[in-house]
């Protein structure tokens, strides 16, 4: 099975993301300088799936950890992949990674934001404020689709297809 052989210095990994709305607006991050002299960008709230974590255990870690708040996972929205070099998981190497980036439409019910050393501001942001940020990779095509596919009325997403996939997570 030569198609599961990895490099040395290529690595596979799974990162979520959450479109978490107040009203008609959605929470952005603005990262810190990046360890690795990449660019400071706004993103959306998310990180790597850990090993032992279940894909909901991990989407709900993160948006805490980045953001202190609790949601609830209600859709997924969103899929895509992209490189990422260089790239520095824990153990220190530099590394080229794929990363398949998943992207869910989530609740927030009430709660104050406390960023993480990860971010140095959040924003509540409209449509149009959207169009006038840059975002990472990991955020991009998300945010794309959003502008481009969604409408939102008092804090729910409107897709043309919304498609679930995580079973057991959907708030009424």
């Amino acid at each position: 099975m030569d198609f599961y052989r990895l490099e040395k210095d290529f690595i596979f990994l799974i990162s979520q993301k959450a479109l978490i709305l107040k009203g008609e607006r959605l929470l952005i991050l603005r990262n810190t300088a990046d360890r690795l002299g990449k660019t400071v960008q706004w993103e959306l709230p998310g990180g790597l799936l850990k090993m032992k974590e279940s894909l909901p255990q991990g989407l709900l870690r993160e948006v805490a950890e980045e953001t202190s708040l609790h949601v609830s996972i209600r859709s997924l929205f969103h899929t895509w992949d992209h490189l990422e070099y260089p790239f520095q998981p824990e153990d220190g190497r530099i590394v080229h990674a794929r990363i398949l980036e998943l992207a869910f439409c989530c609740h927030h019910p009430k709660g104050e934001i406390h960023l993480s050393e990860e971010h140095d501001t959040f924003l509540w942001a409209t449509k149009e404020n959207l169009q006038h940020h840059s975002f990472s990779p990991n955020s991009q095509p998300a945010i794309q689709k959003y502008l481009t596919e969604c409408t939102n009325t008092s804090g729910s997403l409107r897709l043309n297809t919304p498609r679930r996939i995580l079973q057991g997570t959907r708030t009424p």
